[in-house]
């Protein structure tokens, strides 16, 4: 079979039992070393029938195996057993396959200009989440790394980073990053900010131990980098809003 899997979600039913919080952090961190996303459904089956859920990256799941229980909480679910509440379960399932990618291709393919692909996928992802919480305001963000007009994607793989980071060492790029706000499937704001980055003139062995050292917290960032991390001394210069550069 050669479709590769891009989404999961993990939830935890029944009673509590010791080593759920390690088990959910096995299946969290071992999605985002395969670059597979993770959806924590919360309240077992009751989560999943409700929608109560959230993205999770490695990071989500530090310092929780010395806790009690499980950090997703567990519930017996009787609306499960029934026709009904099982296809509420599935249309959740179903809601949650948006393919940041594949939208992002999309954008590229439609010619729309780099400046305005993270905040399209902002409101994409903050659109999906409001058709099922209509009364709340939901925020989307995104962030988009543009470097001679070409917009990049999250590195696939640590020798893909450092072909990345090989090109952008001694030059500028941009990172662009877009913050939707929604209510009621409506834009109520939205900014995009600009910050232009100027990458250290680093040697292969830097690249080479920068990434073999950071991987697993950075794949999950567009640029490879955290600049409130390490990834600070990868730069010379970052002009434009540092929080921004940051993300949320």
């Amino acid at each position: 079979m050669n479709t590769k899997i891009k989404r999961i979600g993990v939830l935890t039913s029944g009673g509590d039992a010791p080593g759920m919080n390690a088990a959910v952090r096995a299946v969290v961190r071992a999605s985002s070393y395969f670059s597979v996303e993770c959806v924590a459904i919360y309240k077992g089956y009751q989560g999943l029938i409700d929608d109560e859920t959230k993205l999770m990256n490695a990071r989500s799941v530090n310092n929780i195996i010395n806790k009690g229980g499980t950090i997703l909480k567990s519930a017996r679910c009787l609306e499960f057993r029934t026709p009904e509440g099982r296809i509420k379960a599935y249309k959740t399932i179903k809601k949650h396959k948006i393919d940041e990618e594949e939208e992002k291709k999309t954008l590229i393919k439609n010619n729309i200009e780099p400046k305005k692909i993270s905040i399209n996928l902002a409101i994409k992802k903050a659109m999906d989440v409001s058709k099922s919480y209509k009364n709340s305001f939901i925020i989307g963000c995104d962030q988009a790394l543009v470097f001679n007009n070409v917009v990049f994607s999250k590195a696939k793989s640590p020798e893909e980073l450092r072909q990345q980071l090989l090109l952008l060492k001694g030059k500028n790029h941009k990172l662009y990053s877009s913050c939707a706000v929604l209510y009621q499937e409506k834009i109520v704001w939205s900014y995009t900010a600009e910050i232009v980055l100027l990458m250290r003139d680093i040697n292969q062995r830097e690249i080479n131990t920068y990434v073999d050292k950071n991987w697993e917290r950075v794949r999950n960032s567009v640029g490879g980098y955290l600049v409130e991390s390490t990834g600070k001394r990868l730069f010379k210069t970052i002009k434009g809003d540092y929080f921004s550069a940051l993300g949320l």
